[in-house]
C-alpha cells in the first residue's frame, strides 16, 4: 500500500516511504513484479539506498529527513516524462 500517490500527467506513481532495510526489501520485492519500471518510487535513508542500488525500483534517498528526498522525486519524475517524450 503506498504512502501517497503522485500524478505526473495523465501517469500515476505510487510513493513508497520505507523506514528501514527490512521494509525496504520487501518493498522491493512486492514492486518488482511490475517489471523493469514499476510505476512507484520508494524513498528511504541514504544508508538504505546504498545497500539496494542494484533494485529496478526508482530510489530517491535523503540523509536526514524524507522531505530530503523531494528534489530526487521531482528529477525521477522528469526524467520518466522526457524518455515517454522520446518513445
Amino acid at each position: 500500500m503506498p504512502d501517497f500517490v503522485v500524478q505526473r500527467g495523465n501517469v500515476s506513481y505510487a510513493l513508497c516511504l520505507a523506514n528501514g532495510r527490512t521494509m525496504a526489501e520487501s518493498l522491493m520485492h512486492d514492486l518488482a513484479q511490475f517489471g523493469a519500471r514499476p510505476p512507484a518510487i520508494v524513498v528511504l535513508a541514504d544508508t538504505v539506498a546504498l545497500q539496494l542500488r542494484s533494485c529496478p525500483v526508482p530510489i530517491a534517498a535523503y540523509p536526514d529527513q524524507a522531505a530530503d528526498a523531494i528534489p530526487q522525486i521531482i528529477n525521477l519524475l522528469e526524467h520518466d516524462r522526457r524518455q515517454a517524450r522520446a518513445a
